[in-house]
Order: C-alpha cells, then sequence, then structure tokens
C-alpha cells in the first residue's frame, strides 16, 4: 500500500510539473497568434493614427509581428483644441503608418512589467497634411497678396506638406498576461529616420521659416533624424 501511495504521490507531482510546463509553453505553443492594438498613436501630435496588428510566434522566444493603421485627421490633443475653437487647429492629416517587428521574448525571465521582449522594429510613416506656421520675409521683391505693410517682416502661411519617413528603433518591452487569454505590452524604442517632406501651395517658397526649432517637423527636404517611439499594445492571443 505504501508503495501503491507512493507511486500514485509521485504520479500526481509528474502531472502537475508537465500541467505548469505547459502553462509556461502557452506563450508560444498554445497561443501562438495574437492581435492586438496600440492606442498610443492616438496621442502623436504630428502623424496621429489608428494603429491594429498581428503577432506570429516562430519558435520558444522568437515572434514576427506586423501592425498598420490609417493616419487620422487631427491627433486627440488636436480634437480637442478644435472643440474648443472650432477652427483654431489647422493641421488636417491623410495617410498611413506601417511597421515590422522581430521579437526576441525572455520567456524564463520576468521582470515587474512581465516577460522582457528585445526587438528590432522598421517602419513607414506617409503623410498628406493641411498645416500652418509662421515665415520670414526674405525675399523682397515678391509680391504678396494681399500687400506686405513696411516694416511686416513675418507672416502665417497654410499650406500643404507631404511627409515620408522610414526607419529603424532597438526596442525593449514587457509583456504581462492578464485574464489568461489578453495581454498588455508597454514599450520605448530608439532608432533612426530617414525623413523626406515636399511643399506644395506656398505663397512665396523663398521665404524662411521664422523658428527652425519649433518647425522643425515642417521644415522642406531631406535629413537623417534620431527616432524615439513609444507603444502600448493591447493584445488578445489564440491558437
Amino acid at each position: 500500500m505504501k508503495i501503491k501511495a507512493a507511486i500514485a504521490l509521485f504520479a500526481f507531482i509528474f502531472i502537475v510539473k508537465i500541467e505548469c510546463m505547459a502553462q509556461k509553453d502557452s506563450l508560444y505553443r498554445k497561443a501562438p497568434n495574437a492581435f492586438f492594438l496600440n492606442p498610443l498613436g492616438l496621442m502623436d501630435l504630428i502623424n496621429p493614427s489608428v494603429q491594429i496588428g498581428y503577432e506570429r510566434w516562430l519558435n520558444k522566444q522568437f515572434a514576427l509581428q506586423v501592425e498598420a493603421g490609417p493616419i487620422i485627421k487631427h491627433s486627440a490633443l488636436g480634437y480637442l483644441f478644435e472643440a474648443m475653437d472650432r477652427g483654431a487647429y489647422w493641421y488636417t492629416n491623410k495617410g498611413f503608418k506601417a511597421k515590422a517587428e522581430l521579437k526576441y521574448t525572455h520567456t524564463k525571465r520576468k521582470m515587474v512589467l512581465g516577460y522582457p521582449v528585445y526587438s528590432v522594429e522598421l517602419f513607414y510613416t506617409d503623410n498628406h497634411s493641411y498645416v500652418n506656421d509662421l515665415f520670414h520675409v526674405v525675399d523682397t521683391t515678391f509680391i504678396y497678396d494681399p500687400p506686405r505693410d513696411t516694416g511686416y517682416y513675418y507672416y502665417e502661411d497654410f499650406f500643404y506638406l507631404h511627409k515620408q519617413r522610414v526607419g529603424i528603433n532597438l526596442k525593449l518591452s514587457g509583456k504581462s498576461f492578464m485574464f489568461h487569454q489578453w495581454y498588455i505590452e508597454p514599450g520605448f524604442g530608439i532608432g533612426v529616420a530617414y525623413r523626406k517632406i515636399t511643399h506644395s501651395d506656398r505663397e512665396n517658397p523663398n521665404d524662411e521659416f521664422l523658428d527652425t526649432v519649433l518647425s522643425s517637423h515642417n521644415m522642406d527636404g531631406v535629413r537623417f533624424l534620431p527616432n524615439f517611439t513609444f507603444s502600448l499594445k493591447i493584445g488578445y492571443v489564440f491558437w
């Protein structure tokens, strides 16, 4: 009887151990697919967007992820300004964002924010905007409509802007599960972006921006820039 009890106890412990291992394997075996939302895109003041994505585990630790979404007319803050004063917020956007990410998850280690996730992210942004900015009068021979008064050295102009950005980020995230199949994944990253901006319908394209720092996101031309990114993915895993 003692031998049978010992065998039964051993079998019970073995089954529990296997079950615990299966639960740990759920990250990549029981639920290798996931859909997610990235709501922080709504807070982007320059390129606001609605981002949805799909993630697929390739093996126990590596996953491939893609996300995309349309750029919306205003950011969340922009809609607040528009609600307070109709017509006061002139930025109107139209375009899309797309991202692809190769992720490595440290499934045997868990931090405060969940399982640590290290990833490489490629991104692309295409945005057509109607914007306003302040310009310094450089070309004194140009005939403005309406004419500028003597000593009137700057003015506000409304024009169209086409912005394209492509780049790469290195990211660190943390994945925490809630309610079995739901998870939250906050993250941040740093990288480099190649940006190209063209203007159209400017009153005088020869005039310069009044403040090159505050207006840097509207300046035309091609340049490489540092890029910082923040994300908060809310996902649902499934088989």
